[in-house]
């Protein structure tokens, strides 16, 4: 790179006349050598770009690459001195290098530069225009600012590129609004559009109509995806100094050609810039206004002081550039060129005088379409607090997050700039936590600066966003106190989670503002982090198994403004029997040695337990079995439940949904004892899954017979039947009638593969209230598993009649079970409705309601 010193005076650069050019800018100090006679010279350099300084502004290029560069040549252009056209040469032999440093600027000033390669053939065109501002020069830093400068080494600064009529590259995703279809990732194109009318070329600076394009760019009412690139438009049009096709950069040779370029939110006006100035586009009819919408009509003209090719406009060697006192226009949709109307002989319509009745072509600089840069969430800068002595670890505020649009790219993060190295980053959230071994104290750092970067992760050289982060430490009382640890309890509530509960433990600091938990497998595996955040006192460790839940240790601590607290002692996972009845709880505690309450049971005390007794009990009922009531106890071989009684009234386990599938999970019982404390004639309890029992009720367990096929029920009228009550006038019940009108018929086939049947048993059951009197509470059908008959061998079909009455929606449950030597088989089961009553209100008048069935009634 090489730094200018600004020498020799200022050169007026005319297109007609070069005065007091040098003579390589006249193209003789290197003259093409008789074998390259002919040959084209090199492309001109592309991407021009400038950063400026107060004192300085860098110049970087893209090489021309289809001939051997020996030098470049630099002009520069003081905007707030020289006048329209004049460069001063600030260096004629700038090497083959792509970038230079002109150290002759000043500060709050304007400058335009230009620049040309110089091979052995020839002398490229000159590239496209760049502008630099440089800003006002700093303050004097005092030796505080200085000392704050050390260190900060790594810090990214992010430096707007000054250049308004550069040709650069702008990165843009394939779904941005305005990419035309049809094009790929690293598909590069320009876009074109029209200008209101309302803007007289009277000016000779090509400057001042690019800024025009760019305003009109950039207008309210411009397409919002094209206002972030308006400084990079510049106007298709010609001065006495400029040339449409340097201007806008659509000079092209026979062996590059150039881009394509579209209407802006529209269709295609050129494959490339030899397309595009060869009098004629693909596209005339639907030309595009600032805001991607159809403007004009079918005679639209454009400002363009300009032949075809892109050259200034001349006649009879007067200029009809813009500017000049007659102007060339462009013909758009219309009877003449698009560029230059007279290029079709358009007399009438070729030139005008300047006014503000017509528009210009405004053409942007190249996009090339690539990943979306993403966008963070929070304005730049961005701020965070952390508490003073936080520890390592904690969060400092929320995440600095940015989003990406493009699918399938993940967002990653990473820290720079000055105190980047005193905290931490998750890469995958943007999550900044601080570090152990940091002292962030109030008193001695009360604030630190740190850049966060995020990348698409599939173009990170062009598709990174940076943000500043200002991360404010707040004072807190010293020395800072932990709260105590808490208490982790772990609740099972399935086999493939666990709860985490927990108690607020005791702290004399600032409110607790958050916990940590973690898990592990084994004594001696790796603590996990369990996703928490906030002040709830649950969470939940998921992705576990059946295979190593009853292997999990879980631990808890807790955070407030002066710290982190210390682990709580290291739980195991606890198996949630609190809900159970309180002697299935006291039977489970007593197996359970060291236990005490059912909160200190875990999944390796349930699964020892080999053996559980609760004969002889008092207190359970027939319906505090719910299903889980033996899930956990995996290892359980022995289950004695015999002679349990309730309020007097034995427990009798016989097949009914009470009971059926209570002993499902027990897949190791080898002895169960179900005995009641007093006989019954119920159908056995369905035990087919539990093919690991060898004694059932003390005895040799053998497997009951099959169920009988195909069970239904028919009901049937008995007419001249019915049930009436009678009440007195307050409601009361005086008398009662019963009269049966219903019979109930079954019918059966014999079970599947059916040998040794000596004959079939016949049960009823009714759930809910039956209607009878409540002097008789002891009337037969109302026990549970009531048999009704014994039937032979050969029997299909059994009439039960009458069928007693119920209220509306009761039903009556038959089951049929065939009999064999060894016992009562597996029953077939169907429900049956129960018929309604009749009875009489208070004033003597029957009500039926709606659903009463159609009896006669009998005295």
């Amino acid at each position: 790179m090489r730094r200018a010193i600004l020498v020799g005076a200022a050169v007026a650069l005319v297109a007609t006349a070069v005065v007091a050019v040098p003579a390589w800018a006249q193209n003789q100090e290197v003259a093409p050598t008789p074998a390259a006679v002919g040959a084209d010279p090199p492309a001109k350099p592309h991407n021009l770009g400038a950063s400026a300084e107060h004192d300085e502004v860098t110049l970087t290029w893209t090489a021309s690459t289809d001939q051997t560069v020996t030098h470049y040549a630099i002009l520069r252009r003081n905007r707030d001195v020289d006048a329209v056209g004049v460069f001063h040469v600030i260096e004629a032999n700038a090497g083959p290098e792509t970038s230079y440093t002109d150290s002759s600027v000043s500060a709050s000033s304007t400058y335009v530069y230009r620049a040309k390669a110089v091979s052995p053939t020839g002398v490229s065109q000159w590239s496209g225009y760049v502008r630099a501002d440089t800003p006002a020069a700093p303050e004097p830093a005092t030796a505080d600012q200085e000392d704050q400068k050390e260190g900060a080494s790594e810090f990214v600064q992010v430096v707007p590129r000054l250049a308004v009529f550069t040709d650069a590259d702008s990165v843009v995703p394939l779904n941005w609004a305005l990419t035309p279809s049809g094009l790929a990732a690293g598909d590069r194109f320009r876009l074109l559009f029209i200008t209101y009318a309302g803007h007289a070329p009277t000016s000779t600076d090509i400057e001042d109509c690019n800024a025009y394009v760019q305003s009109q760019a950039n207008a309210s009412n411009a397409h919002s995806a094209i206002k972030p690139y308006a400084s990079g438009f510049r106007v298709v049009g010609s001065t006495a100094d400029d040339d449409a096709r340097d201007n806008a950069s659509t000079a092209y040779t026979s062996t590059a050609k150039g881009l394509p370029i579209y209407w802006l939110n529209g269709s295609k006006v050129a494959d490339d810039y030899e397309d595009f100035h060869d009098g004629s586009w693909d596209d005339e009819a639907n030309p595009r206004g600032r805001n991607g919408n159809k403007v004009g009509s079918n005679n639209t003209l454009i400002w363009t002081g300009s032949n075809s090719n892109g050259i200034e406009a001349i006649a009879n060697g007067n200029s009809q550039a813009l500017g000049s006192s007659t102007i060339a226009l462009g013909c758009l949709n219309f009877v003449g060129g698009p560029i230059d109307c007279a290029a079709n002989s358009v007399g009438n319509y070729s030139l005008f005088t300047p006014n503000s009745n017509h528009r210009y072509y405004a053409l942007s600089g190249v996009f090339t379409v690539g990943g979306s840069v993403p966008v963070f969430t929070d304005s730049d800068p961005a701020a965070r607090s952390v508490a003073e002595n936080p520890g390592g670890g904690a969060n400092v505020g929320a995440a600095v997050a940015a989003s990406d649009a493009d699918a399938g790219d993940t967002v990653r993060y990473s820290l720079g700039g000055a105190d980047a190295g005193s905290f931490a980053i998750d890469p995958t959230s943007g999550q900044i936590r601080t570090r152990s071994g940091v002292g962030y104290d109030f008193e001695a750092k009360p604030g630190y600066s740190v850049q966060v970067r995020a990348s698409d992760g599939t173009h990170t050289a062009t598709n990174t966003a940076a943000i500043a982060v200002t991360i404010t430490v707040t004072d807190a009382a010293e020395p800072p106190r932990a709260p105590a640890a808490p208490r982790a309890r772990t609740v099972a509530a399935m086999t493939d989670r666990l709860a985490v509960h927990w108690t607020a433990p005791a702290n004399s600091g600032p409110p607790i503002t958050d916990y940590d938990v973690q898990y592990r497998l084994s004594d001696s595996g790796a603590w996990n982090d369990v996703s928490h955040t906030g002040t709830a006192r649950t969470a939940a460790v998921t992705g576990l198994s059946a295979a190593n839940i009853d292997d999990v240790a879980v631990q808890v601590r807790a955070t407030n403004g002066e710290g982190t607290g210390a682990y709580s002692k290291s739980s195991p996972a606890l198996y949630d029997i609190c809900g159970r009845t309180a002697q299935v709880i006291g039977a489970i505690l007593a197996a359970t040695p060291g236990a005490d309450s059912c909160d200190s049971i875990s999944w390796q005390d349930m699964a020892a337990i080999a053996e559980l007794d609760l004969s002889d009990n008092r207190h359970l009922r027939a319906g505090d079995w719910p299903a889980d009531t033996f899930d956990g106890l995996d290892s359980l071989e022995t289950l004695r439940l015999a002679n349990m009684s309730y309020r007097g009234r034995s427990i009798k386990f016989v097949n009914n949904d009470f009971y059926n599938g209570l002993f499902d999970g027990l897949a190791n019982l080898r002895e169960l004892d179900v005995r009641p404390s007093t006989p019954h004639l119920g159908a056995p309890l369905a035990l087919a899954p539990m093919t690991s029992l060898v004694t059932y009720n003390t005895q040799p367990y053998a497997r009951p017979i099959a169920a009988p096929q195909n069970l239904t029920a028919t009901i049937s009228d008995i007419a001249g039947s019915i049930i009436v009550r009678a009440r007195d006038d307050r409601g009361r019940l005086t008398g009662e009638k019963t009269r049966f009108c219903k019979t109930v018929t079954l019918n059966w086939a014999a079970p599947a593969g059916a040998a040794g049947i000596t004959g079939y048993k016949i049960m009823r059951t009714h759930y809910g209230h039956p209607v009878i009197s409540r002097a008789n509470p002891n009337t037969d059908y109302r026990r549970y598993g009531y048999d009704i008959a014994t039937l032979a061998a050969g029997d299909r079909s059994y009439v039960h009649e009458p069928l007693r009455p119920g209220a509306n929606g009761h039903t009556f449950t038959y089951y049929v079970a065939a009999v064999t030597p060894d016992g009562v088989g597996f029953p077939a089961v169907v429900n049956v409705s129960a018929p309604i009553k009749i009875r009489w209100n208070s004033t003597g008048t029957m009500t039926t309601g709606p659903d009463v069935l159609p009896c006669p009634m009998l005295e």
